[in-house]
């Protein structure tokens, strides 16, 4: 797939955090922090939990934060039995707590300083967005992260100018902001006229389930080449329609 077929889509859904943005990078590993602290708080049976933990993260990689703390508290409540005082949303602070702290670091580093703004975005993302943008496409972020957090964020990076429309998930009930800027857009256009970019399984199945055309993004967060390969793997796995490690080559 290279950049004259992707123009010819009228519509192009992207994910956020991994696909534009790498604000959030690292969340994975904060994350799975959290859910074996809360699985076992001794830190005993950490590596035996472990496969269990990754396997649902790498999985549900791209939906609402507080529904994958549904599936935490699930697994909390077969371990230890009923915690009444620790709904999904207790847990989905405990974790957000975590990540925000790394996550407004990162933010003030920006802010003070906007030159930083490539090192927090996915190689070629903002060459490739204003190219969308400049031919005509409708553009929509639709983010498992909450509203106003994605819509700070992309402002932040400057992708929010280029976008006819921005949703994530609502901070405190539980709603899908990817099922819903899809349907809109197949209100307006043919599936074939939509492109969905992610770099997670959840919305490039949604896409692919709509008929739209779909494009992964294996973007890199971090060093580690043996978990870039994984999360290749992983994409290429949901069959999209092409698969790439970041934009640059489409924009070079």
């Amino acid at each position: 797939m290279d950049l004259l077929q992707i123009l010819k889509h009228r519509a192009i859904l992207f994910d956020f955090d991994g696909t534009l943005s790498l604000l959030r990078s690292g969340w994975e590993a904060v994350m799975r922090g959290f859910m074996l602290d809360c699985l076992d708080p001794t830190g005993a049976a950490h590596a035996g939990l472990a496969p269990l933990v990754d396997g649902y993260i790498a999985e549900s990689t791209g939906i609402e934060t507080a529904r994958q703390m549904i599936w935490l508290a699930a697994r909390v409540e077969e371990r230890h039995g009923p915690w009444p005082d620790r709904d999904l949303w207790w847990y989905k602070a405990g974790y957000l707590d975590r990540l925000m702290t790394i996550v407004e670091e990162r933010i003030a580093l920006v802010t003070q300083n906007p030159a930083l703004i490539p090192a927090f975005s996915v190689p070629g993302s903002h060459a490739f967005v204003q190219r969308l943008a400049a031919a005509g496409c409708e553009l929509a972020i639709a983010s498992g992260t909450d509203d106003p957090d994605v819509r700070r964020e992309a402002a932040l990076l400057g992708f929010a100018p280029h976008f006819n429309l921005i949703v994530g998930s609502p901070p405190t009930r539980l709603a899908s902001g990817k099922e819903y800027l899809l349907g809109l857009l197949l209100e307006r256009w043919e599936p074939a006229e939509i492109l969905v970019i992610g770099d997670g399984p959840v919305e490039l199945r949604l896409g692919r389930e709509a008929g739209c055309r779909t494009l992964a993004i294996a973007s890199r967060e971090g060093d580690s080449t043996a978990a870039w390969c994984r999360k290749r793997d992983r994409l290429a796995a949901v069959t999209p329609d092409a698969l790439l490690e970041d934009f640059a080559t489409l924009v070079t």
